[in-house]
């Protein structure tokens, strides 16, 4: 988690949630508890699912009923223009930036 979980949390607008899987960056890390009070936030940790859900995750992908909302995709230029979306909360799905 490094320094993305802490940065998450400064993220989430008013009672949002932060969901939190595995433990790629360590097992230590500090956050500001005022992030968490004041704008109401959810922190939750979750394992991962077993490999008989990882599969049946996967047949809904590729059978087309499961897919990730992509809201809108910016080449890399426009960086700034997409973290402003992301900022005012305009979004819906995710954001991508497209590196030429």
């Amino acid at each position: 988690m490094g320094i993305a979980f802490p940065l998450s949390l400064r993220t989430l607008r008013k009672g949002g949630r932060l969901l939190t899987v595995g433990n790629t960056g360590g097992p230590k890390f500090e956050i500001d508890n005022r992030f968490i009070f004041s704008k109401h936030l959810s922190i939750i940790g979750s394992t991962m699912g077993t490999r008989a859900d990882f599969t049946t995750v996967m047949d809904l992908v590729f059978a087309g009923k499961l897919a990730v909302r992509l809201d809108h995709s910016y080449p890399l230029a426009e960086a700034a223009t997409a973290q402003s979306r992301l900022q005012t909360g305009q979004q819906l799905g995710k954001i991508t930036l497209t590196i030429p």
